[in-house]
């Protein structure tokens, strides 16, 4: 399937326009395909039929209603056919008996050798989503997928209410998955650590709680910005942070970060395990992992600094000397407490 087509899955109804290329990728039909709509008798017949096979190759999905047919569209189907297009009305009027429509659907079905979705066909997407999580958690991202991956194995697409439950499903069984894997690498009281600490006010700032202070940016070039943020990494390294969940994937943890920090921090007591374990255990390594470092704010003392990757992850506390360049001597001292010198 060409990456264009993918605007086309899932729709229900044919669009107000189709382009002459659009027109000619989707209903021109090959020789089998031709003889199943020949075999029709009456010349609406063979037009509704070519319609409804062309529309299912174009979006995966089962044509519902005739209420817009382009022109474009009826005149290159008349010509295909040599037949005259019928009006809109009386193709209309042909598919008020269902057994009409119902025979037309199943041929387009058998012709292009499309299936509905069964247990086992859904219990597969569900671990194919499963994969594409660990890539992506937008859920648009998520329904073109799964749209795509059912119509390149020739399943017909459902309504986008049962894509979403299939989409739900698949962010349970993965987040559990996530959370077993995050248990067995921090330890159940380290985690009620951490969430303690994120709920906690800061001493000198008591309106300001451990979980907002850790998140925010460096606001300016300054060395208090700087020693700002080795008091940031300080207290991760005294909380254990780096050496847990060495092998997750930076970008998985920078997301359950972000979720977390997209709430208050008083609102964390409301979210149900597994989300809970996994938010805080990414929140802490996750910042270690990843400093938040602008990039123009390393530039601005050395060649080194401006050369540095700054996703690279901290795996020992004397390597965040790296990130400050020149000014590396005056900031040595501060490392002391992290690597118990």
């Amino acid at each position: 399937m060409d990456h264009w087509q993918t605007i086309f899955l899932g729709q229900r109804q044919l669009p107000r326009e189709l382009s002459a290329f659009e027109i000619e990728a989707f209903f021109n039909y090959s020789a089998p395909e031709r003889a199943v709509i020949e075999a029709r008798r009456r010349p609406e017949l063979k037009l509704g039929l070519a319609l409804r096979i062309g529309f299912l190759r174009m979006s995966g999905c089962l044509l519902d209603a005739l209420r817009i047919v382009p022109p474009s569209l009826w005149q290159h189907l008349g010509a295909q056919f040599a037949v005259p297009a019928p009006d809109l009305a009386s193709l209309r009027a042909l598919y008020r008996r269902a057994p009409t429509l119902i025979e037309h659907q199943q041929l387009a079905c058998d012709t292009l050798r499309f299936r509905w979705v069964r247990e086992r066909q859904r219990r597969a997407l569900i671990n194919a989503l499963r994969g594409e999580l660990a890539c992506t958690d937008d859920r648009q991202k998520l329904l073109r997928f799964a749209r795509r991956w059912l119509y390149a194995h020739r399943l017909l697409i459902v309504h986008e209410r049962w894509l979403r439950s299939i989409i739900a499903t698949a962010r349970r069984q993965y987040e559990a998955r996530l959370a077993k894997t995050i248990h067995g690498s921090v330890d159940a009281g380290v985690l009620s650590r951490w969430r303690e600490v994120l709920v906690t006010p800061r001493d000198s700032d008591p309106g300001l709680t451990m979980q907002n202070w850790l998140w925010a940016p460096p606001a300016k070039h300054s060395m208090r910005q700087i020693e700002e943020l080795l008091n940031r990494i300080e207290v991760l390294y005294t909380l254990g942070a780096h050496q847990h969940l060495l092998d997750v994937p930076d970008q998985l943890l920078r997301r359950y970060a972000r979720r977390l920090t997209s709430r208050p921090p008083s609102a964390g007591c409301l979210i149900r395990e597994p989300a809970c374990s996994i938010e805080v255990a990414c929140f802490g390594v996750g910042l270690i992992s990843v400093p938040k470092v602008p990039v123009g704010f390393l530039a601005n003392f050395s060649a080194p600094c401006a050369q540095l990757t700054v996703t690279q992850r901290v795996s020992d506390p004397l390597a965040a000397v790296s990130f400050f360049g020149s000014a590396s001597a005056e900031l040595l001292p501060r490392f002391d407490p992290l690597s118990g010198n």
